[in-house]
């Protein structure tokens, strides 16, 4: 075996026993928990190749800002800092206008809804060792199958075909926990968004991210 790979295994095991060691001392806090949030993002554009025509139309969606999310999911915290998170997340947009390459702004009109359903499925690691009382600041990281539902809609006298298509998302997260009681936690959290690229009728939409923030609850048993 070569000698970086010894080293690379070495190196690991003594990391997994670092990590092994304060779950030890953290078996009482695991436990199942259930929670509720509500946010918004700032996706406010999308990228656009319309293929009705060869090559494709090029352009940009605007999104209104007045878009909003919420979500209810079921948590494991594994008493060593480390918790699982599986969410359902519903997100509402809202389609404002269009701009071709001219960069001539067109007014989206008719079905303007964009739907976003995820089932999503989280790692968190709590810096409980940062002894800050009742907050605890956290990171996590976050896939998610996502389905994007988009209305037909009316751009400068075009009308757009909607539909549906699934994509994948990833979502990296801060946040910061205030535990209210033993079995209460009020949170608040920032992330990044990013949705892969989505291919509706004729349509291709690209560009799909931006920042959130969501604050919620949390229920242990």
């Amino acid at each position: 075996m070569a000698t970086g790979i010894k080293s690379l295994l070495v190196a690991a095991s003594i990391s997994m026993a670092a990590i092994v060691s304060p779950a030890m001392a953290g078996e009482e806090d695991k436990g199942f928990y259930l929670k509720a949030g509500y946010g918004f993002t700032n996706i406010d554009s999308a990228d656009n190749c319309d293929y009705t025509s060869t090559p494709c139309t090029v352009g940009t969606y605007y999104l209104k800002d007045d878009n909003n999310s919420w979500d209810l999911g079921l948590g494991y915290d594994w008493g060593n800092s480390i918790r699982s998170e599986f969410t359902y997340q519903k997100s509402n947009y809202k389609l404002k206008e269009y701009a071709g390459t001219n960069n001539t702004r067109y007014a989206a009109t008719g079905d303007t809804d964009v739907e976003v359903t995820s089932y999503d499925f989280g790692l968190y690691y709590d810096f409980e060792q940062l002894g800050l009382g009742n907050f605890t600041p956290y990171a996590g990281i976050v896939y998610g199958l996502s389905t994007g539902d988009v209305g037909t809609h009316t751009v400068d006298s075009t009308t757009v075909t909607g539909g549906d298509d699934d994509v994948n998302k990833m979502v990296y997260t801060l946040g910061l926990t205030y535990e209210v009681t033993n079995n209460v936690d009020v949170y608040g959290e920032a992330s990044y968004i990013d949705y892969e690229n989505s291919r509706i009728k004729d349509n291709d939409y690209k560009n799909l991210e931006g920042v959130g923030a969501t604050f919620g609850l949390r229920y242990r048993f």
